[in-house]
């Protein structure tokens, strides 16, 4: 019957307008002006203290801050509905709105007879729901005299009702939940509405007797299938690109390493780098799919680094050549040779003979990964000089060579 909004007002008066909606899809609306929790008139609470923000301080004062109390009083037509919700929309720019509490007061006579519906707790809005989903309800007496068979039924998409009976008994202002023996099909994807009564004889209350609830029934997203764009045995370093195989209008994603989320993994493709099992769920409209085939990635380790040596002299004179070896413990090693840094044209065996000068390194592939560089072997081919002539002077020979003289 009555609505006591309790409230205040900072930094000035609050104009508001207050909606009470009832279960039966009707309102009822009021303005109303609350006033400033400092010095305001027909206050019902006043001293309340408040708290510094700035020192965390607690101010007491006699008279402010204050809170009122404001009726709002139903007409005759919603005196015995049921409220479902009550909103608050500010209508001026002014004040800092603050509702403390709402109070509701039934001045009513009370009658014997009185039964209705307060929830429908099932079915609820979700993916793939069968053609025999269960209907439940709670059913409320709001009278004075205890009540047995109640007649209680459901209307789905405003089609024929569903009736049936509530044995009971039920006291007075008690509740019972109760489960319909006809079950709803509910298979197609849509949308659909119930409409839930009782029909008590003797209830003069019409206000309460029903619920209204929506249901969302959903497409469940078809189970994504991973494509691999690339080898799923891989090289450190690499990765691999893939994607879910399937496009879903408005679909998120997540795709899962070992059973795990990856976090920020919500695309349709992912560039995988790590090895693991990979799956993928697909998420439209609250629904998920569930997780696609594993998809494993190996990561194949590079092998290391070869060692180069030779048993020849690296310091050599032209003509002459150097033999270097390249030595791997990797598994059926290919090998790769450089001089100064560029590739050596077929040189691809674990020994290479050279007789240039140069900066050698070599490179072992195994498992289609390959390795880093080697260590260099610094090669010198000196070239041989030209021969000397002797010149004679008396007793004194002179060589034509200045340098590297060996009589």
């Amino acid at each position: 019957d009555q609505v006591y909004i309790l409230a205040t007002s900072g930094s000035g008066t609050s104009t508001v307008t207050i909606t009470i909606n009832f279960t039966d899809g009707s309102n009822q609306t009021f303005t109303q002006t609350i006033a400033d929790w400092f010095n305001g008139s027909g206050f019902a609470i006043q001293g309340i203290s408040r708290v510094n923000i700035t020192s965390s301080g607690i101010e007491n004062n006699a008279t402010n801050p204050r809170l009122y109390q404001y009726l709002l009083s139903l007409n005759a037509a919603n005196i015995n509905k049921q409220i479902q919700s009550i909103t608050f929309n500010k209508t001026a720019a002014g004040g800092v709105l603050n509702v403390m509490g709402i109070t509701l007061r039934s001045v009513a006579s009370p009658t014997p007879n009185d039964a209705g519906i307060t929830a429908i707790s099932a079915p609820e809005s979700g993916c793939g729901l069968g053609a025999q989903e269960t209907v439940t309800v709670t059913i409320h007496n709001f009278g004075t005299d205890s009540q047995s068979n109640i007649p209680v039924a459901y209307v789905l998409n405003g089609g024929l009702p569903v009736v049936e009976n509530f044995a009971g008994p039920l006291a007075s202002n008690t509740s019972a939940v109760y489960t319909f023996a006809t079950t709803a099909d509910l298979s197609a994807i849509g949308t659909y509405t119930f409409h839930v009564y009782t029909d008590l004889t003797g209830d003069t209350v019409a206000g309460n007797n029903s619920w209204n609830k929506t249901v969302v029934v959903s497409q469940t997203p078809a189970t994504p299938a991973i494509i691999a764009t690339g080898p799923t045995s891989f090289c450190a370093g690499n990765w691999v690109t893939l994607s879910a195989g399937i496009s879903t209008t408005g679909a998120a994603y997540q795709w899962m390493l070992n059973n795990n989320a990856i976090a920020g993994a919500t695309n349709a493709i992912f560039a995988a780098n790590t090895a693991g099992d990979y799956t993928v769920k697909a998420t439209a409209n609250g629904c998920s799919s569930p997780a696609s085939a594993i998809v494993t990635l190996t990561l194949n380790p590079a092998p290391a680094a070869p060692f180069v040596s030779t048993n020849d002299a690296t310091a050599v004179c032209s003509g002459e050549s150097v033999t270097l070896t390249a030595t791997s413990a990797a598994p059926g090693a290919g090998y790769l040779w450089l001089r100064n840094g560029t590739t050596i044209a077929g040189a691809v065996n674990s020994t290479y003979t050279t007789t240039q000068n140069g900066l050698y390194r070599a490179i072992v592939a195994s498992g289609g990964c390959a390795s880093a560089l080697s260590n260099i072997v610094n090669v010198v081919v000196a070239p041989i000089p030209v021969t000397p002539t002797i010149s004679q002077s008396g007793m004194l020979l002179t060589s034509s060579s200045g340098i590297g003289n060996q009589w």
